[in-house]
């Protein structure tokens, strides 16, 4: 999750899924900020305390 600028990993119980989405069924507390993005960066690049940028869906594709 999103922690004041940094990433902070928890652990939490999964549901169903299927390619692009996955059911939190617990673990999170409400007002929390998961962080999305591509698997491989989630998943083994992306490290406890590393610092993070909060950017809104709609400015990640704005062309300059």
């Amino acid at each position: 999750v999103y922690d004041d600028g940094f990433a902070k990993m928890l652990e939490v119980e999964i549901g169903i899924q299927d390619n692009t989405n996955i059911e939190i069924k617990s673990g999170l507390e409400d007002g929390q900020l998961v962080v999305t993005g591509p698997y491989s960066l989630i998943s083994k690049t992306l490290k406890e305390g590393d610092e993070l940028k909060k950017t809104e869906r709609k400015d990640l594709f704005k062309e300059d």
